[in-house]
């Protein structure tokens, strides 16, 4: 007699009998072809950002005039810009700091933005009020534009940038985390935390908090990606990196007048920039797939 074929939700089940979930969550991820080619692609620009001195055969901010807008050779890789620069050098570099930029401004606003959420979903009431009008009040202004106000009114520089994109980005996990939160908090395990007489502060981060995680590193994946545009486009426009400093953005920028002439000045820059969003967008649907709680029901 043919044993039947168990379905794939009672065989997801087993395994976790035997298996945690986050070894499942790995699994699944593993087995996302998109999410692996996106890491695979986010580890070669971190790689290549990090040992960024010892690929680097220029120092990035050198000038060179008798390199002048060379194009890509086996001696300049990427070319040379206006100033003769190397821009193999400048874009290896510049990796350092977007990326530097878009993990710092997305780790501040998920510290904060999670932080307002756990608050106002658990509380409610005024609490909670006051706190959601204040992140309304804040997503009146699209993120770019309220990023630029902020930059103008600290003034130039990528510390002020990390600031801006950091505070732009708040509403998103303040409102992610609190409808997880309001949703947690009628759950048996928080209710049995309060039957026992914990305390709010420990309910919050020893219960609540770890069980909504999984939404929270899916969006702070995402918004690297989104970080690093917005940067970029900061520095693109005067407010971000200060010349000579290579970054993306300024690079762009400073291409920009000779695009016909040397496209290598911006076609690098804007292919790190589109490899680094591609991969973390691919990452992050592969992050989402494998923790949603429903692939293990």
């Amino acid at each position: 007699m043919t044993k039947p074929v168990p379905s794939g939700r009672s065989t997801v089940r087993e395994a976790a009998s035997g298996r945690s979930l986050t070894m499942l969550a790995l699994s699944q991820l593993s087995r996302n072809k998109g999410a692996m080619l996106g890491l695979l692609m986010f580890i070669v620009v971190l790689l290549s950002a990090v040992f960024a001195k010892q690929l680097a055969r220029y120092d990035p901010v050198s000038i060179r005039p008798q390199d002048y807008l060379q194009p890509p050779t086996w001696k300049h890789l990427f070319g040379t810009d206006s100033f003769g620069r190397d821009v193999f050098s400048r874009t290896l570099y510049g990796g350092r700091i977007s990326l530097r930029v878009g993990f710092l401004s997305v780790g501040v606003a998920a510290l904060i933005g999670s932080l307002l959420g756990l608050i106002a979903g658990y509380l409610g009431g005024l609490i909670d009020g006051a706190i959601m009008r204040f992140i309304d009040m804040l997503m009146a202004f699209p993120g770019v534009l309220l990023a630029l106000g902020i930059v103008a009114l600290l003034g130039r520089g990528m510390d002020n940038v990390i600031i801006a994109v950091g505070i732009s980005a708040i509403p998103g996990y303040a409102r992610l985390v609190r409808g997880c939160t309001l949703s947690a908090r009628e759950e048996l395990y928080v209710l049995a935390a309060r039957s026992v007489g914990c305390r709010h502060r420990r309910i919050l981060f020893r219960h609540v908090l770890p069980n909504i995680l999984g939404p929270i590193i899916v969006l702070s994946t995402v918004d690297v990606a989104w970080a690093i545009l917005n940067a970029a486009s900061l520095s693109f426009l005067g407010l971000g990196a200060q010349p000579p400093t290579p970054e993306w953005g300024a690079m762009l920028s400073v291409g920009r007048g000779l695009l016909r002439e040397a496209p290598w000045q911006t076609v690098f820059p804007g292919l790190m920039i589109m490899m680094t969003v591609l991969s973390m967008n691919l990452l992050g649907d592969g992050l989402r797939d494998a923790l949603d709680p429903r692939v293990y029901g």
